[in-house]
């Protein structure tokens, strides 16, 4: 009897770039949990150096790294520079076209942007966070002495997913509030591609916290349909 050969899996390499240290630990930490769920998925980790360059180190980035050898690229930014340093807006709109621009490329780029900052889709993590400022909400209900500390903390992923915490309950309440990047993503398993159809930039929600954090789970868990809650 002839043994039947193992099926092969596809690796899915997906570069993902990202500008602070609070999000470099957060998706090392979703890295590992997505090794474990699904050994096909690929992520490398691309952090950007922000200090100084803005928006404009991302660009030059994602001009000078190669595409070649995966099949999405994200940048997971804040929107804090747009708001405070208006020479940013210019770079940040360059940004949002160099996105709309992979539309009709093989590779997207995909821009995941939280109001104003990371920290904010992190405290969406916690079932009793009701809008508070994310610094002091972080210090108080979790523990931490400054938001330096939350910055260092390379165990953020874990800390997010303490007790009813969860990346689940994020996504559902960031799904209620109206994001500054709406994305429309075709994700085609059997085919193994990912591509955008449309990127669009809502600059009337500029003043409301928020954060297309979905986007990231959609693309690295290959699955554009993906539930993230119960009811889905």
């Amino acid at each position: 009897m002839s043994r039947q050969r193992p099926k092969r899996r596809f690796s899915k390499k997906i570069v993902v770039f990202c500008e602070g240290q609070t999000e470099k630990h957060y998706l090392n930490g979703l890295k590992k949990w997505l090794s474990e769920r699904d050994p096909s998925i690929t992520v490398r980790i691309e952090p950007v150096d922000m200090k100084g360059g803005g928006y404009d180190a991302a660009l030059r980035k994602l001009r000078i790294e190669p595409d070649s050898n995966c099949i999405a690229r994200l940048v997971v930014m804040d929107f804090d520079r747009y708001l405070d340093i208006p020479s940013e807006r210019i770079a940040f709109g360059q940004l949002v076209q160099f996105s709309q621009l992979s539309m009709s490329r093989q590779i997207p780029t995909v821009l995941v942007i939280s109001n104003a900052n990371f920290e904010y889709a992190l405290c969406c993590h916690d079932p009793i966070y009701r809008g508070e400022d994310p610094s002091s909400f972080l210090k108080k209900e979790w523990g931490y002495g400054t938001l330096g500390d939350v910055k260092a903390d390379d165990r953020i992923w874990g800390k997010a997913h303490e007790g009813e915490r969860s990346h689940e309950g994020a996504m559902k309440v960031l799904s209620e509030r109206p994001a500054l990047i709406s994305n429309e993503l075709k994700i085609k398993k059997s085919a193994h591609s990912i591509s955008l159809s449309k990127v669009s930039f809502n600059e009337e929600n500029t003043s409301v916290r928020s954060s297309n954090l979905s986007d990231l789970f959609k693309v690295l868990m290959f699955d554009e349909g993906v539930a993230f809650f119960s009811g889905v």
